[in-house]
């Protein structure tokens, strides 16, 4: 391990043991570039804003060609193959796009289809996007749109990984994610979570724009509000 575009044995010990771990400056500047491009223009030409399916089949859309070669982008994709013992499969995706700004300040402007500012309580990710759901085994809950959600109950998702890149620098004052470690080992009760970790703020990721963390779906994390009076 260590080669081209792998993990070395220390980073895959500490996603093992921790759920997580934070790669600098694995996207180029020239890359994070063309996708912000690619962000501007869809959401310059939307009027909901980003739906939560941020595109599964990006390919199928020309303006989210940028985002599908990210699908395949080997620096990122041979380090995932390595973490789950094999060829991976994208199963889909969220476009976080979060401001200091509420819709209702902006009104007529891109940003009205902004979905503003928030924070979010500990969690863990337990579900995955499916072609379809039976209806012997409903949902407990549906993101908004297509394509469907199944969630999963127990430790279905202990092999996934999670990739988040970050498109611009995250500092603390914007919100970036917290994660509780070494928390990925089973599948937890999320409201007895939250009462026992409640002033529990985690290790915070305060990733740089280009910098890639890897993490266990069921890896705690929670995230705050972008701090009030902050630009960007």
């Amino acid at each position: 391990m260590g080669g081209p575009h792998q993990l070395t044995a220390q980073q895959c010990k500490h996603m093992e043991t921790q759920g997580f771990v934070v790669l600098p400056s694995l996207v180029p500047a020239s890359t994070v570039n063309l996708l912000l491009e690619c962000v501007d223009k869809v959401q310059a030409e939307t009027s909901t804003g980003f739906a939560s399916g941020w595109p599964r089949f990006a390919d199928s859309s020309p303006e989210y060609s940028v985002v599908a070669q990210m699908y395949s982008f080997r620096p990122i994709l041979a380090r995932v193959e390595q973490l789950i013992g094999g060829p991976a499969q994208c199963t889909g995706g969220e476009m976080l796009d979060k401001a200091a700004v509420a819709p209702k300040d902006h009104p007529g402007t891109a940003v009205a289809g902004h979905r503003g500012n928030w924070d979010i309580q500990w969690h863990q990710d337990t579900g995955i996007y499916v072609d379809a759901l039976s209806p012997e085994d409903p949902p407990r809950h549906r993101l908004e749109g297509p394509p469907p959600v199944y969630n999963t109950t127990n430790n279905e998702l202990s092999r996934n990984v999670s990739v988040r890149v970050a498109l611009d620098d995250q500092p603390a004052v914007k919100g970036p994610l917290c994660v509780y470690p070494a928390s990925h080992t089973q599948h937890h009760d999320r409201e007895q979570w939250r009462k026992q970790y409640s002033d529990d703020h985690g290790v915070m990721i305060e990733q740089a724009s280009g910098d890639v963390l890897f993490y266990r779906p069921l890896t705690m994390h929670r995230s705050d509000r972008v701090a009030d009076g902050t630009p960007g």
